[in-house]
């Protein structure tokens, strides 16, 4: 297993992204972007009384593409990180072909934190039982408590999604695989997550609460008010998919320095 370096696998990723940005990007935008665009639009929707209409459970659907679309954006732009001469209809012909194991995987993990949680909800009444509190506090508790084994296992799995896509393993053996990968590296797995987390945070919000309200002046002064609003919800999604293209690639260099 080869060093765990920020800097150097940061600026691997620069150069890579400088010299193979007008491959990726059109496939971080068909899938990251399109992916927040579709999320965008179920927020909107519920946002403007949805969640009272018959519709309403077709726009929480509306988060499976999403979804979808997302890992298949995080496999193809690993791969074509990882395999310098893959072409991008190879890359998302291959990560098409592992959204299966993805899903099963994403299940198992999902049933962990719900098993986590479940388990925090125990020891939280089990402690009520002697110190008395009301049912909020009980479950604010046990969400704190549970957050703990949660990130440590979401750190732990940080190389999962390039571990699915460059090899053939079946869904136990890549976690386990992601597992081994991060062992002796989760303070530096947290320090990347925490910097890219914010980052992206700090970079979306600013772009839509600098384009939300000029896009509705723009909207009062010229009356196309759709329009507009399609078009900052596109560039907010350009800024996400460049941010998710970037993290991607990084984290697949990542996986590649590990397996080494």
């Amino acid at each position: 297993m080869s060093s765990f370096s920020i800097d150097a696998i940061w600026e691997e990723t620069v150069v890579f992204l400088r010299r193979e940005s007008g491959l990726v990007l059109p496939v971080a935008m068909a899938t990251f972007g399109l992916g927040m665009l579709i999320l965008g639009f179920a927020a909107d929707a519920r946002g403007e009384g949805a969640a009272q209409s018959p519709v309403s459970g077709v726009n929480g659907l509306l988060l499976i593409p999403a979804l979808l679309l997302t890992v298949i954006g995080n496999m193809a732009v690993s791969l074509m990180a990882l395999r310098s001469r893959l072409s991008v209809g190879e890359a998302l012909r291959i990560a098409l072909a592992r959204v299966p194991v993805a899903i099963v995987v994403g299940l198992i993990v999902a049933a962990l934190i719900f098993g986590v949680f479940v388990v925090a909800v125990v020891i939280v009444t089990l402690i009520g039982l002697v110190v008395p509190s009301d049912n909020v506090t009980r479950l604010n508790e046990a969400i704190i408590l549970s957050c703990v084994p949660i990130i440590w296992g979401q750190v732990r799995l940080l190389v999962l999604w390039p571990t699915l896509a460059d090899g053939s393993m079946g869904p136990i053996d890549a976690l386990k695989h992601s597992f081994r990968l991060t062992r002796g590296k989760t303070l530096r797995a947290l320090a990347i997550s925490v910097m890219f987390g914010l980052a992206y945070m700090t970079l979306i919000s600013i772009s839509q609460l600098a384009l939300v309200p000029v896009a509705r002046l723009l909207a009062m002064a010229s009356g196309q008010g759709e329009l507009l609003r399609v078009a900052a919800e596109l560039i907010v999604a350009f800024i996400g998919s460049v941010l998710m293209m970037g993290w991607t690639v990084y984290l697949a260099f990542a996986y590649g320095r590990l397996s080494a």
